[in-house]
């Protein structure tokens, strides 16, 4: 057991950093392109007693609060996006600091002359 040699690599964090910033970017994107296809719709469900009823719900849960709530938990300040984009930037982070670390360690192994 203490005899296994494991590594880290920076460079493997480096390139996780860019997949999990691409996924962030992804699920925006996505986000994005559906609320402004919706907004540009307007009110389709119109203005009688169902469209209300769809709209505002029973006890004001209907489809414009669940929009507003799912829209908050994709990219609200606490919303996967920003947490997704988070990770990434602790990747990416740690794939530095482990570089800095391997290099300051390096420079202390260094034959004397």
């Amino acid at each position: 057991m203490g005899t296994q040699k494991w590594q880290i690599d920076p460079e493997s964090f480096g390139k996780a950093a860019g997949r999990t910033q691409h996924v962030a970017d992804r699920i925006g994107a996505v986000w994005s392109k559906l609320d402004s296809g919706l907004a540009a719709l307007g009110s389709p469900w119109g203005t009688c007693r169902t469209g209300d009823q769809f709209a505002n719900g029973e006890g004001g849960n209907g489809y414009l609060k669940t929009k507003t709530g799912v829209g908050q938990g994709l990219v609200g300040p606490q919303g996967m996006v920003p947490s997704i984009g988070n990770l990434a930037d602790g990747q990416r982070k740690t794939g530095e600091k482990v570089r800095e670390f391997e290099t300051g360690n390096a420079g202390r192994f260094k034959p004397k002359k």
